[in-house]
């Protein structure tokens, strides 16, 4: 019951099945994706996204010029970095900057105190360094979800930690401005993309959930012959098709952070979707076993 929560069983099958094909036979070309969207000339969306952007990026530039504070400058960084065209997916962006340029800015203050100081070469330097970067590459390996955090830790704290190339560092103010920096430069984002034309994943979740079930039954119309073409025809489609569920998911998570949707009609629409979701996941199941209780009749 487990493994079928987890969908341990379709992963599985899905395995075999490309163990038993020719590793020798040339892959189909895929096709070349348009370098533009064809509505790049006639949709608002992006012109708002842009304009939206420009104004964070605007109001951060004007704010650090304006004051002299050369050293928060991450700010106008940051509205950059977590600009995303829809509500959900830039608050979920800015979590992460924040989460990982504090965890970054926190190893960075501990580095600084105490242990720069007892540091005489280069090798106690690499030594030190290492283990930080690896956890760092580590995170960034993990989901999507959490795997930002690792990047903006290490850029964080090798920002604070090597800017100077050719000694020790020992000013803190560029931990603490960046720090700064990257906190302004998130609010100011929050307000920007949330009152400026919002922009909200909920009207294309719907979309989303179709174009997954339509891939299902895809699958149940290919027939599973053993030609090595038609099968990996089958098995592609198919992989698409857990793509498309883990897409539909991480899709319900952004909508879940769009506090400017009204509370219970959001709670019901993810509630709804996760309900396809898992339904389509299990039709899928009922469909290979049944296939191969099929087989097994001969």
């Amino acid at each position: 019951m487990a493994a079928r929560e987890c969908n341990l069983e379709n992963i599985c099958q899905t395995l075999l099945q490309l163990g038993q094909m020719d590793p020798n036979t040339p892959p189909t070309p895929a096709a070349k994706p348009p370098s533009m969207a064809a509505d790049a000339f006639t949709n608002p969306d992006y012109m708002r996204y842009a304009v939206k952007t420009l104004l964070a990026c605007l109001i951060c530039y004007t704010f650090y010029s304006g004051v002299d504070w050369e050293g928060i400058h991450t700010c106008m960084l940051t509205c950059v970095i977590v600009a995303n065209p829809n509500v959900g997916s830039s608050y979920q962006k800015m979590v992460l900057r924040f989460g990982g340029a504090f965890c970054g800015a926190i190893l960075a203050l501990l580095f600084t105190l105490l242990v720069m100081p007892w540091l005489d070469n280069i090798v106690e330097l690499l030594f030190v360094l290492a283990p930080i970067f690896l956890l760092g590459a580590w995170i960034a390996t993990s989901s999507e979800r959490s795997s930002y955090i690792g990047t903006q830790m290490v850029v964080t704290f090798a920002l604070a930690t090597l800017e100077n190339v050719f000694g020790p560092v020992y000013d803190l103010v560029e931990i603490r401005d960046h720090a700064l920096g990257i906190i302004i430069g998130t609010v100011v984002s929050a307000v920007i993309y949330t009152f400026v034309w919002p922009e909200s994943e909920a009207r294309t979740l719907p979309q989303k959930l179709a174009g997954a079930l339509g891939m299902l039954s895809k699958v149940m119309r290919i027939p599973r012959q053993q030609e090595v073409t038609a099968l990996r025809t089958y098995l592609q489609i198919r992989i698409g098709l857990h793509a498309a569920f883990n897409a539909c998911e991480e899709m319900c998570q952004r909508v879940a952070l769009e506090r400017q949707l009204d509370s219970e009609e959001r709670a019901l629409l993810i509630e709804r979707s996760q309900t396809v979701i898992r339904q389509g996941r299990d039709l899928l199941h009922a469909w290979d076993a049944t296939w191969n209780s099929a087989q097994a009749l001969g």
